[in-house]
């Protein structure tokens, strides 16, 4: 791996906490041209032959400076300024990164950072069906992160969300376009939302109908599910509601109207039904809000995940 200076200190900087040396490449590019320096980092960040210089597990070998080099190249990608919209496009890839240190969840900040440039290249990736889930879910991820740091661009980027809640089949992703909707605050967007869940086109797995509700602080009605890969009935994924009293749901977990699995009789289930305790909503970090953890991410990002 030879990279020509200011490229070739990437190299050299090693596991160090808080270095500023990404920052001075970065202010050293943007004198030239950074729209040619995005190419270059962007190819340092794609090449996995860098994991080679990793250490392994145990081993007392000296680190490898060259093993963070992908990680800081990325940081100084999303430090450049002034990138176009053809270079956010050349940046799709990172998108479809599949790795261990999960380089591709720190894209969104790059495009933020691009900002409105970068909008049509997400939206194409965001609205193309045949595209994986994953990367169309940090796309949307992104788009998001561009309308929070440039609010001239929310209406935009609503309206391309929208377009997922509304007839994409593609659960994974409509249920992030509604996380992501829920971020930009975009109570309009309730109709659409509420339509996706009623034709069972949103995956329970990454929003439920009581997320939306208690977000826009709206009558509790639809009941939560908490899933448990451990109870399978006839091969189908079981979930339990709110109170520990209240049955065990069993289905495929998608859709509103599932019915409850009853261990024993109706009167069983009655008398059950009127000892359960009224809900009460647990105090909640706010999904833009720091996670609790110390990881310095978002908390939608980290455990909220």
């Amino acid at each position: 791996h030879n990279f020509p200076p200011p490229y070739a200190r990437l190299l050299t900087i090693g596991d160090v906490f808080g270095t500023d040396v990404p920052q001075a490449i970065a202010d050293e590019l943007n004198s030239g041209d950074p729209n040619e320096a995005a190419k270059i980092l962007s190819k340092i960040v794609l090449d996995t032959t860098f994991d080679a210089y990793r250490r392994e597990p145990g081993s007392h070998a000296p680190k490898d400076p060259r093993a963070w080099a992908r990680t800081y190249a990325l940081d100084t990608l999303g430090l450049l300024e002034g990138l176009n919209s053809e270079s956010a496009r050349a940046l799709l890839p990172l998108l479809y990164m599949d790795d261990e240190d999960d380089l591709a969840e720190y894209m969104p900040e790059v495009f933020a950072n691009i900002g409105a440039p970068a909008i049509e290249a997400l939206r194409d990736l965001q609205l193309d069906p045949q595209a994986p889930s994953m990367p169309r879910a940090i796309a949307g991820d992104s788009l998001t992160e561009i309308a929070e740091a440039h609010p001239e661009t929310r209406n935009q980027v609503i309206e391309i969300l929208e377009r997922v809640v509304t007839d994409d089949k593609d659960e994974e992703v409509v249920g992030w376009s509604i996380s992501h909707l829920l971020d930009l605050g975009s109570r309009a967007s309730l109709p659409l939302i509420t339509q996706a869940f009623l034709e069972e086109r949103v995956s329970e797995f990454v929003i439920q109908m009581a997320d939306v509700e208690e977000h826009f602080q709206l009558e509790r009605k639809a009941i939560r599910k908490h899933f448990d890969m451990d109870l399978l009935q006839d091969g189908k994924l079981a979930f339990e509601a709110d109170s520990e009293e209240t049955p065990i749901f069993a289905g495929s977990g998608e859709g509103l109207s599932l019915q409850p699995s009853l261990a024993g009789d109706e009167e069983d289930f009655e008398a059950e039904e009127e000892r359960a305790e009224p809900y009460v909503a647990a105090v909640k970090v706010g999904r833009n809000d720091p996670c609790p953890c110390g990881s310095g991410k978002k908390y939608k990002k980290c455990h909220g995940a």
